[in-house]
């Protein structure tokens, strides 16, 4: 009998500022399939997508499928302008050959949970609707 794809994992990375990140090859990824993260080269995308997520106090979130990196999300707490302290979603890609493995609905939960743990009551997501178009999302935890 042949089996489906392996189960997902998904790995949790606490990370203060100036750690590390372990989700680079995500961001190769993204720039790869998204078009408009292609305004620069490669170089100066991960560039700065490395050094900006470093530079936060964050929760990364990895998907991992038959051990590759599949997918990312990095969560931080913030202030954002509309609604006061929340936890974001900074940045995330899901390859979409895998989005059907339930990681969307797990960064929800986890961000949520992350959210609750740090004593904070709204979450912020953003949502790439279409090419260049995209929106923000809030919710209560």
């Amino acid at each position: 009998m042949e089996q489906g794809p392996s189960r997902p994992d998904i790995l949790i990375h606490h990370k203060a500022p100036g750690d590390p990140t372990e989700l680079a090859a995500v961001a190769v990824l993204a720039y790869s399939r998204v078009p408009e993260l292609q305004h620069r080269t490669l170089q100066e995308f991960l560039g700065h997508t490395v050094d900006t997520t470093e530079a936060l106090h964050r929760v990364e979130l990895e998907l991992v499928v038959d051990g590759q990196q599949v997918g990312a999300a990095v969560l931080v707490p913030e202030e954002d302008m509309h609604v006061g302290p929340c936890v974001s979603v900074f940045w995330n890609y899901v390859a979409e050959e895998h989005r059907h493995l339930g990681f969307v609905q797990a960064v929800f939960r986890t961000l949520k949970a992350v959210a609750r743990s740090m004593g904070i009551g709204m979450v912020a997501y953003t949502h790439r609707k279409s090419e260049g178009r995209y929106i923000t999302q809030y919710r209560r935890t």
